[in-house]
């Protein structure tokens, strides 16, 4: 069923000529273009499988950090309550900050029965220590899997365009064997070539999104974790003095905030913080490399090689001048002819040249026998190109009979 409708969606998004197209292009890839393909397909399936379990993972995060904080102020400062509540949220890093800052504190000032503490100076640090440490686990639980999407990122648009590559080297080789490069001969090739830098871009993406979104997030829990560590450090180095700290101090925790402890914590988390960076400028030097290759190719498919001007009018009056113009007759055999008198085609060439020099304007004209293989005609203006004589014309018999016969006969046609 999932195929089905996917291949529904690529066909109302692309039409079904261009999936056509796409799927009789992997039909002609060879080794080479195949294994560039699967390891593309191979990051795509793995990136959007971390894409999934961090999507839940960032899920359970949020729902767990926000229940344990709403049981946190409603347990005031009852420690031990709001510890036995801490192992319910497995996944809250702010439910395991203040589990081990509880053990800590436990093993160094046990907690009273009516849930107050003594601190004192020297438990701060300790207890400072156990943060960082906590954080940096958690840091690294966060950014779990997240060099996947980076992998994918920087890998996916280089595959694609070295599946390209090869795709152009294979074209142009077949131009070299069929001796021309016309549309017909590289065109497909380079089509089926882009068919990788497709699946590149496809793969890569969607992976671009999601890395920043979760990077997004990521830096939501970094700064709520911060947060929540600084203000413990506030709390208990406010009472550093050796007074007992009262469980209705405790309870004000969400509104307390020391700008010391938590630049402190802030400091751990740029040490520890090792997010994998997403290589985008890849993307940059695919569409360069492409523009690149279209620069290099478009001379080669020029379709405009030979100009003939066919005349579209029924007046008899000549549209070109006779001075103006270089007249060659092809004979029936193949031969060559300028006023009487035959030449190869080396010679029509410098006749051609004087002709342009006197007026760059001048047109080169053919007379072609009915009966003369129409290559030969073809072959004598494709060499004129190639020596740099490009403004051609076809000559034509007038239509026999009167103006009136002629044009009656012109529309009959």
């Amino acid at each position: 069923m999932c195929p089905y409708l996917f291949s529904q969606v690529l066909v109302a998004a692309t039409g079904r000529t261009m999936l056509s197209n796409i799927t009789r292009a992997f039909a002609h890839f060879d080794a080479v273009t195949w294994g560039v393909v699967l390891l593309i397909i191979f990051f795509s399936v793995a990136g959007w499988a971390v894409v999934f379990a961090k999507t839940l993972q960032f899920l359970r995060v949020k729902r767990q950090d926000r229940a344990f904080k709403r049981h946190f102020e409603q347990q005031g400062g009852k420690f031990t309550r709001i510890y036995e509540a801490a192992q319910g949220y497995p996944d809250s890093p702010c439910a395991n900050i203040f589990a081990a800052g509880y053990l800590e504190l436990r093993a160094l000032a046990p907690v009273q029965r009516d849930g107050s503490v003594v601190v004192k100076r020297e438990m701060l640090s300790s207890i400072q220590r156990t943060y960082e440490q906590v954080i940096a686990r958690q840091i690294l639980n966060l950014e779990s899997h997240m060099i996947i999407l980076a992998t994918t990122v920087t890998v996916c648009p280089f595959l694609g365009l070295l599946g390209t590559v090869w795709g152009l080297l294979d074209s142009f080789w077949a131009m070299g064997a069929a001796g021309r490069g016309d549309l017909a001969v590289v065109a497909p090739g380079i089509a089926e070539a882009l068919v990788t830098t497709v699946f590149g871009l496809v793969a890569a993406v969607p992976a671009v999104v999601a890395y920043n979104a979760f990077q997004n997030r990521i830096n939501e829990v970094i700064l709520e974790m911060d947060e929540f560590s600084g203000k413990n450090l506030s709390i208990l180095e406010r009472n550093m003095s050796g007074e007992r700290t009262a469980p209705a101090r405790l309870a004000s925790f969400g509104r307390a905030l020391s700008r010391k402890g938590a630049s402190v914590v802030r400091g751990v988390i740029r040490r520890v913080t090792t997010l994998h960076e997403a290589n985008i400028t890849n993307l940059v030097d695919v569409i360069m490399a492409i523009l690149i290759i279209y620069i290099l190719v478009t001379p080669i498919l020029n379709q405009g090689g030979i100009e003939i001007k066919l005349p579209e009018t029924e007046d008899h009056n000549p549209l070109i001048r006779e001075e103006d113009s270089l007249t060659i007759r092809v004979t029936q055999d193949g031969s060559y002819y300028i006023g009487g008198q035959t030449v190869d085609r080396e010679g029509i060439a410098r006749r051609a040249q004087v002709q342009k020099a006197k007026d760059p304007r001048s047109v080169v004209l053919v007379e072609g026998d009915t009966r003369v293989a129409y290559g030969k005609v073809v072959e004598l203006l494709g060499y004129l190109y190639a020596q740099g004589i490009t403004n051609y014309g076809l000559v034509t018999e007038n239509l026999p009979g009167t103006d009136e016969e002629k044009k009656a006969a012109a529309g009959a046609r």
